[in-house]
This record gives C-alpha cells, sequence and structure tokens, in this order.
C-alpha cells in the first residue's frame, strides 16, 4: 500500500501489537490507541525505528467521549483517516450458571461492539473522504455459539451485524469493510472470570501445537486490508461452520464441546 493514516484499536498486545509492527515495516502513519500508555509509548518506539509516523492516544473504547477524542487527535495531526481498525476486545470464560456479576455481559458489551460503533461512528465522515476501509477483528466465535464465552459470543455477532448493516449503508460511498475471523491464535488475549476479574488465558492453551502463531494471523490479515477483502476466515474448520449448521447444527455442537476441551482444558 501507499502511505495511510491507519487507527488501530487494542494496539498495546496480541495482534495489534504484531500488526502494528508489521505495518510500521511498510513506514504507514499509525495511531495506536490502548488503555495504557505506557506499553503503546514502547510500542511507539519500535515502530519509529522501523520509519512509521507514529501517534499515541490513550483510548478506552468502551468510554464514547475517548473514542471522539482519538479521532479528533489523528485528523489535528494528519488531516485525514484511510483505515480503521477495531481490533480492541476483552473475553470470557465462565459458564451463565457460574457467573456472579452479571456486569460481565455489559463490560464485554462496551468494549467489543460499543467501542467499534463509537470509533466507527465518528471516524465516519472521514473515511467517506477518503473512500477509507473499515476492519473488525471479530473470531471464529462470531460465527457460532461457543461454551463459558456467552457473552463474547454475543458481543461479536453484534459487531458483525453492526459491519454488516454499515457495509450496506456505505455501498455508494466507495468506503469498504473488512471482518476478519480468526480461530484460536497464539496470543495473550485476557478474559473476565465468574467474577469478572480479568486473567490470562492457561498454559495449556498456549502451549497446543494447533494453535495458529500469531505471525499467520497477522499475515493474513495484512493481506485483507490491502485487498480490501468483505471477510476473511481464517481456519478450513471454520469455513465450513456456515454449511454445517446448516445441515448437521447437533453435530456443530458436539464438534465445539471437543474443540473446548482440546484447546482450553
Amino acid at each position: 500500500m501507499e502511505r495511510k493514516t491507519i487507527i488501530l484499536t487494542g494496539a498495546s498486545s496480541g495482534i495489534g501489537y504484531q500488526l502494528c509492527l508489521k505495518l510500521a515495516e511498510e513506514k504507514h502513519n499509525i495511531v495506536i490507541a490502548a488503555r495504557s500508555i505506557e506499553k503503546l509509548e514502547e510500542l511507539a518506539e519500535k515502530c519509529k525505528n522501523l520509519g512509521a509516523d507514529i501517534l499515541t492516544v490513550k483510548t478506552d473504547v468502551s468510554v464514547k467521549s475517548e473514542c471522539e477524542n482519538l479521532i479528533e487527535e489523528v485528523v489535528k495531526k494528519y488531516g485525514n483517516i484511510d483505515i480503521l481498525i477495531n481490533n480492541a476486545g476483552i473475553g470470557m470464560n465462565a459458564s451463565l450458571e457460574e457467573v456472579k456479576d452479571l456486569d460481565v455481559f455489559k463490560n464485554i458489551m462496551d468494549i467489543n461492539y460499543f467501542g467499534t460503533v463509537y470509533c466507527s461512528y465518528y471516524a465516519l465522515k472521514y473515511l467517506i473522504k477518503s473512500k477509507g476501509l473499515i476492519v473488525g477483528i471479530s473470531s471464529l466465535q462470531g460465527k457460532t455459539g461457543f461454551i463459558k464465552s456467552t457473552g463474547y459470543v454475543a458481543s461479536k455477532w453484534a459487531m458483525q451485524g453492526f459491519l454488516e448493516s454499515l457495509r450496506i449503508e456505505l455501498k455508494n460511498y466507495g468506503v469498504d469493510i473488512s471482518i476478519i475471523y480468526p480461530g484460536p491464535i497464539n496470543t495473550e488475549i485476557k478474559r473476565f472470570d465468574a467474577a469478572g476479574k480479568l486473567v490470562p488465558r492457561d498454559d495449556k492453551y498456549n502451549r497446543n501445537t494447533n494453535v495458529m502463531p500469531l505471525e499467520e494471523c497477522v499475515r493474513q490479515i495484512l493481506k485483507a486490508i490491502k485487498n480490501r477483502q468483505r471477510e476473511t476466515v481464517m481456519t478450513f474448520q471454520g469455513k465450513l461452520i456456515p454449511w454445517i449448521k446448516l445441515i448437521a447444527p447437533g453435530f456443530l455442537d458436539k464438534q465445539i464441546l471437543k474443540a473446548v476441551n482440546k484447546f482450553y482444558y
């Protein structure tokens, strides 16, 4: 790609962190947003050394005013927005029966869904002007149900519905929308437990050889961005999900239970 102005939320770790480094190698103007300014500044130094122009903006995407401020800071410095990557997200690791604090559901929705809504809303007029691209980093759990993740799955389905509807609204404006559906990835996304506390993934998940390397995930995201792909489903099994749901939904439920035991417990 020629030099673009790119906003990347959730940049302080995981997919966002590695994606930022790869974009920096192409020397774009990159705006990185997350709640930890210390981690953002550390990442910014690495990206500057790679030749990118970097702006760090401390942002909690669940707060509407902070998303508005993020867009204002971008436009103040660069004057335009070409690509918005809605990557900020939080997971869940508790069944509904186990949940002790129902605020878990609201907190997940505020970050995973409303964060996408807020950032897209405030960036929209600039993206229309540039005929830009909105990217949503979802999950295979945005395609089907998954145990111990009811709140997370609901938030990703909401994100998908919002972005697919927005795509139709923007059809005549030249703005494209790309939704990314990673499968199991070797990354450190944090999750809410039954008490509403943030916990890391356990070591069994991270050691699993069937988990996609983070580098491969980022490679596929970059390809989707450059080609402005409508959607990217990252695994062969993921591509089968809509067809299996159509012809054998009960079988799919059983396979998901097996996958949970294989990857998580």
